[in-house]
């Protein structure tokens, strides 16, 4: 601040939403850098890319702490719309839903983009900036899967679900690019075919449902399940 006052006002990048500082330091709960920056003359009321000011930031955050410091410094409280029959109307916004897509966190985007497109997923986003691919999205039938960075490879409690009355088709299929992989191995030849791990092999489960598991690059496992109603 003192060789460059105008750091104050500095924006972080649009993936970032355009936080300021302040925001930044809500985000991290770094107290300590928010008393600063407060006492700095950071702007109170500067909005991040959504429109939010940071003690919006910090309501919305839940973060009792952040909030207390910036209404104590004088941040102006945002606005709420009338929220009566709330579950009435959240009943009815319901009906624009016509989809939930899940978003999981990998090591390397682009690299588990071509993983899942060699395997016969299609991709249909890829973004970055300077050659980084930092956001992608796949689809396989009519289930899609985002993907974010920042994520570390190994264990997720989160596991991928796709439904079919074709388990026994995509088995046989993924099975044979497994052996084709593995025959290359052995030859000790470098080949082009990407490596399918099975998490589980193709078993009838105690619920009624047939099914199996792979493991992506990232250690998320993709079941393929076919209900005991789905046609054989």
């Amino acid at each position: 601040m003192e060789d460059n006052p105008e750091a104050l006002d500095r924006r972080r990048s649009r993936f970032e939403q355009c936080q300021t500082a302040l925001h930044f330091a809500v985000a991290r709960q770094r107290y300590d850098i928010l008393d600063l920056l407060i006492e700095l003359g950071a702007d109170l009321e500067a909005e991040d890319m959504n429109g939010e000011t940071p003690l919006a930031f910090a309501m919305l955050r839940g973060d009792r702490e952040a909030m207390s410091r910036l209404h104590a410094a004088g941040a102006k409280q945002p606005q709420a719309i009338d929220t009566s029959n709330f579950r009435e109307k959240m009943t009815e916004l319901a009906g624009s839903v016509r989809k939930g897509v899940p978003m999981i966190l990998v090591a390397d985007v682009a690299r588990t983009l071509d993983w899942y497109t060699s395997i016969g997923f299609r991709e249909i986003a890829r973004y970055g900036e300077d050659g980084y691919v930092n956001f992608g999205m796949v689809s396989f039938g009519k289930a899609e899967l985002m993907l974010n960075m920042h994520g570390k490879p190994g264990t997720h409690d989160a596991t991928l679900w796709f439904y079919t009355d074709r388990v026994d088709n995509l088995y046989q299929l993924l099975k044979s690019r497994r052996l084709e992989a593995a025959h290359l191995q052995l030859a000790g030849e470098p080949g082009d075919v990407e490596p399918i791990e099975f998490a589980q092999d193709i078993e009838d489960m105690f619920y009624g449902a047939r099914q199996f598991g792979i493991r992506d690059p990232n250690g998320y496992i993709l079941y393929f399940i076919q209900s005991k109603d789905a046609p054989q």
